[in-house]
């Protein structure tokens, strides 16, 4: 038993003194993704415009609340005539009432009492009025700044995407009382509807792009209280800026929904990959030379595919690497661990074919290494092919949408 236990430790330490060694280069490739719905191709430019429908809103807002502004300060200067009055009244009896103690007191009384001061009415303030709840102002240029088409400039006589925003309704906030007794917890929400319409529209095809956010009474609960006066306070503290608070966050979310959407749709955007070339440094007295080519032009062909949509640059020099590696499986020998290009050298160089097809746009190349490396069930490289698997549908299917 203790010979069969000895012998292990010296067949691992065999495995790492004579296994080969393997370089993982990361690689980060930008790629420019293709349209799943691209435009007519002398569709060079895009328009964007904005309908204001708020704007007769925020001015009803503004006379009406003049308008009880107005009759807030009438309705106090009238109780400010009355309260004159009666302090007058106060104060006259007040100073009678003075002038008899002072008399009375230069003759020597040293047991008069003083009279206690007048008590006047309560002084009449200007009633609050709450300030109205305006759409805020979206400046075109604004507007513009958050929206950019890939591929496309901006200008006329192209495609054109229009706005069209209602503004803020029905807003107001919402107190609701749960549970009971300690538990009780009062739920402040804001409700409101916001409607803005977005529409893509394209010479000769008409809409091809439509969507509409916020078009239903909504709420957002803003936060749940033990006293509704700790609300109260808090409101004191943010109220003023509440509501803008909320109509940029939102109208900030749409316009990224909207950005993202028609660039996924319609869009040159660059994208990220992060993915792996696979280098055989050495093993045994193999010469290994020409992987580091192949890393060589690989890399250089990656960092290109973002230049120019055709990648004709970056395929000129993804293709040498190609040639490398396909030379490199000529001599492959599964049968014989100790050979150049053995299984494990014959697996990593069937996921760097399958990566390096796919991003030329051979998805059948790249899904037929993508198989050879599954099969030969070497872990590492089995789930990279898998991986590149999973990207074929998605590339291939904007590919063949665009030739």
């Amino acid at each position: 038993m203790k010979r069969v236990l000895l012998a292990i430790p010296q067949i691992l330490m065999f495995t790492i003194v004579f296994g080969q060694t393997i370089n993982d280069h990361k690689v980060t490739i930008r790629y420019i993704q293709l349209p799943t719905d691209p435009l007519p191709e002398e569709i060079g430019a895009y328009s964007i415009s904005l309908t204001k429908n708020y704007e007769s809103s925020n001015e009803d807002s503004i006379e009406a609340y003049n308008a009880r502004l107005d009759a807030a300060k009438k309705n106090q200067e009238v109780q400010l005539e009355t309260w004159k009055s009666d302090k007058k009244r106060a104060d006259k009896i007040y100073f009678a009432a003075m002038a008899t103690w002072q008399k009375a007191v230069n003759s020597g009384n040293t047991t008069v009492a003083k009279p206690q001061d007048p008590v006047y009415p309560d002084y009449p303030y200007l009633e609050e009025v709450p300030l109205p709840i305006l759409t805020e102002e979206i400046a075109s240029e604004n507007l513009s700044n958050k929206i950019d088409l890939k591929g496309y400039n901006k200008g006329e006589g192209g495609a054109k995407l229009t706005f069209t925003y209602d503004g803020i309704q029905n807003a107001k906030i919402v107190n609701k009382v749960l549970g009971s007794g300690a538990m009780t917890k009062y739920q402040y929400s804001a409700n409101y509807k916001m409607p803005l319409n977005v529409k893509l529209e394209v010479p000769g095809q008409g809409v091809v792009y439509e969507k509409s956010f916020y078009n239903n009474d909504s709420k957002k609960t803003i936060k749940s209280y033990s006293s509704e006066y700790d609300f109260k306070i808090w409101w004191m503290d943010n109220g003023e800026n509440y509501w803008k608070s909320l109509q940029n966050n939102l109208l900030n979310a749409a316009l990224s929904k909207v950005n993202s959407e028609l660039n996924e749709k319609f869009g040159f955007p660059v994208k990220s990959n992060n993915t792996e070339v696979y280098v055989v440094k050495k093993y045994k007295n193999h010469n290994y030379s020409a992987f580091v080519d192949a890393l060589t032009y690989a890399k250089s062909g990656y960092d290109l595919l973002s230049s120019d949509v055709n990648k004709i640059n970056a395929k000129e020099k993804i293709n040498k690497s190609i040639n490398i590696w396909l030379d490199l499986l000529k001599e492959s020998n599964l049968s014989d661990n100790k050979s150049k290009i053995n299984k494990k050298a014959t697996a990593l160089l069937y996921a760097n074919l399958a990566e390096a097809y796919l991003w030329i746009d051979d998805f059948e190349n790249a899904d037929l290494y993508a198989n050879k490396g599954i099969t030969i069930s070497v872990l590492k490289y089995k789930n990279h092919c898998k991986r590149v698997q999973e990207k074929i549908g998605l590339l291939k299917s904007r590919y063949m949408a665009n030739q």
